[in-house]
């Protein structure tokens, strides 16, 4: 391992969440494994009113656009246990989607309305519905069931 990677302070590649809904943009100079971390962990700490899931969205779409066959798995596991905490009543969760228009982030316009349609969900936290959205996705990303 590279000297200057062990130097490197963890904070400087763990972005800030706060930063990475601020301006999506951001993500573009983060390395791989700073975008992993976000993808594996859960979003939550300094969102202050946004969706966690809105994090997870943008750092999935920039790994996807790096080429990274990795980020559905990270991304799938990391909504799903942010669906099933809502399930479970977790009062912690913000549940207004103050980024209305992320689903314009994604080429594919089909996978942007599910995702829409998802958030929609969650915000009116209609669980059952949001897990066969999430299901929907799934599949649309050609991942088996």
């Amino acid at each position: 391992m590279s000297t200057a990677i062990t130097a490197l302070d963890s904070a400087q590649l763990t972005p800030s969440v706060s930063q990475l809904i601020a301006d999506p943009s951001t993500l573009a100079g983060l390395p791989d494994r700073a975008l992993r971390r976000v993808l594996r962990g859960q979003p939550e700490a300094e969102l202050g009113p946004d969706l966690p899931e809105s994090v997870l969205w943008v750092s999935f779409l920039t790994m996807k656009g790096r080429g990274d066959d990795e980020a559905t798995g990270a991304f799938l596991r990391s909504v799903r246990a942010l669906l099933r905490r809502r399930t479970m009543g977790a009062p912690s969760l913000p549940s207004a989607d103050t980024r209305q228009d992320e689903h314009k982030l994604v080429a594919d316009a089909t996978l942007g309305e599910l995702w829409k349609a998802y958030k929609r969900c969650l915000c009116a936290s209609r669980n059952g519905p949001a897990s066969q959205l999430l299901r929907d996705i799934e599949r649309h990303l050609g991942v088996p069931s």
